[in-house]
């Protein structure tokens, strides 16, 4: 996905947090080490196969997975997800819909299947891990572990970044043995805007939003 639909520009993430959002806290290649030596989940459909057969519906089964329109890169990623999961008889839609129904759908408790975009906003370690997993903050997976709790508590009052760090590792490693969220990348962009061109309410979120209508003549 990475070098296919991305052309290079992301990385294969091995955990929640990005390497630069840690970077903040601890250099941004000891992060990208720590973050890689967590607990991976291999692609094999070979094995997926034999669970599946093993499941209560071993036959396969059928599933929608909606993306935002604001967002053609994951539409791609998950047609070529569905074509993976059609090998092993799981019969996969992709949808795409305005961002606005798209999240709608997250946390919703009907969706059985969420895929999410994110990324890193601001330069707090523990905002995007925070997010997917606290209670508090969001948790669209209604993710429940306390032990993950805990340490994300004790994270947000912790004045040591270094700590806080530590803290985020363990509750991130922890998650993945309840494989609530699997991050596919990290992604990469760059935005130029000539200074002749505005954008009302510019924000960290802005790109996240239908953009072009908010673009104005400046100058």
């Amino acid at each position: 996905m990475v070098d296919g639909i991305l052309q290079g520009k992301g990385e294969v993430a091995t955990g929640i947090p990005t390497p630069e959002q840690l970077g903040t806290a601890i250099s941004v290649d000891d992060a990208r080490s720590r973050l890689g030596a967590l607990p991976q989940v291999d692609f094999d459909l070979d094995a997926a196969a034999k669970e599946l057969a093993q499941s209560s519906v071993p036959d396969g089964f059928t599933a929608e997975l909606k993306y935002p329109n604001t967002g053609p890169q994951l539409g791609k990623a998950a047609l070529a997800l569905s074509a993976s999961l059609k090998t092993i008889g799981i019969d996969l839609t992709v949808t795409e819909v305005p961002i606005e129904e798209w999240l709608a759908t997250l946390g919703d408790g009907e969706t059985g299947l969420s895929f999410m975009w994110h990324f890193s906003t601001t330069g707090d370690p523990a905002e995007v891990i925070t997010y997917l997993l606290d209670d508090t903050y969001g948790n669209v997976a209604s993710y429940s572990n306390p032990e993950v709790s805990a340490l994300l508590k004790k994270a947000r009052e912790s004045t040591d970044q270094k700590e806080v760090v530590d803290l985020i590792l363990q509750a991130n490693a922890l998650e993945v043995d309840d494989l609530a969220y699997w991050p596919l990348w990290w992604g990469q962009s760059a935005t130029a805007i000539s200074d002749s061109v505005g954008i009302t309410d510019l924000s960290a979120y802005s790109l996240l939003s239908v953009w072009p209508a908010r673009v104005y003549a400046a100058g």
